[in-house]
């Protein structure tokens, strides 16, 4: 069992590394330089499709499109922003990803015309009604919360080898987790779990990948199918990813908190 203090970790969770790794990486360094080598280098770009589910079954769908770019210290700035239904459409989610401090979080409504910050508690709100928290996107898309990661024992998950990291966010730290434990697929780095435990010690939520829907694009294996469930609140919701456009430029202002609001 290897243990590191890492803030940074498993950038990219729906991106894989260029090419299978020919043998068994050997340490957490190791799993967490394939994870983050899969992430474009400058931009990417992907549709959405959202489909959240209450606890008899009632679904809701979404449709987003999302913009992605890595930055020069090496964290990763997203926006999100919903097309459908129409009840939402024009409602836009950014994260500004720092290197040493907290990630800026902004929002913008159409409705109230106005793009608020997101701070502390904020960010663990149900993210337009779906499964996911602002923070559980920033987990999914971009890095952990801080606190010491520990490689756990490897396993074997829907017949494919995973090793094991755990996350343990400090008691200070604005995560409602007590422990981030994630299991990624030994040929391909993409994440295929990530259980969500709570404080209390009760696991929250479970993030699962469908490891049926994968694909190459550009040299990065590519998971199209990822399903939150909440364990508490009996509730799901499944991520659709399109195919990924890399590398081309985004929108000027799309990672702006001034711009961001009127991108289409």
């Amino acid at each position: 069992m290897h243990t590191c203090s890492i803030r940074q970790a498993l950038l990219g969770l729906v991106f894989a590394c260029a090419a299978f790794p020919a043998t068994a990486l050997e340490t957490t360094s190791d799993i967490i330089l394939c994870a983050n080598g899969n992430v474009p280098q400058k931009t990417f770009s992907q549709m959405l499709g959202i489909s959240a589910f209450d606890r008899i079954g009632v679904e809701r769908r979404l449709v987003a499109r999302l913009y992605g770019k890595r930055t020069e210290q090496d964290t990763v700035n997203l926006m999100l922003g919903v097309l459908q239904p129409e009840d939402l459409a024009g409602a836009r989610y950014l994260v500004r990803g720092q290197d040493k401090a907290e990630d800026e979080m902004y929002m913008f409504l159409p409705a109230l015309n106005a793009v608020r910050r997101i701070r502390g508690e904020a960010g663990n709100s149900k993210l337009w009604g779906t499964d996911f928290s602002y923070q559980d996107i920033l987990q999914i898309f971009g890095t952990f919360a801080e606190g010491p990661m520990t490689r756990r024992d490897d396993s074997e998950l829907n017949g494919r080898k995973v090793y094991v990291l755990e996350v343990n966010p400090p008691a200070t730290a604005i995560s409602p987790y007590s422990s981030i434990l994630t299991k990624v697929d030994a040929l391909t780095c993409l994440t295929s779990e990530v259980e969500f435990t709570e404080r209390s010690g009760k696991l929250r939520k479970r993030l699962s990948m469908n490891t049926e829907v994968i694909s190459k694009e550009d040299g990065r294996f590519v998971g199209h199918e990822y399903t939150m469930e909440d364990l508490r609140e009996k509730t799901r919701t499944t991520l659709y990813l399109g195919d990924v456009i890399y590398d081309e430029a985004p929108p000027r202002g799309v990672f702006s908190p001034q711009g961001f609001r009127y991108i289409d």
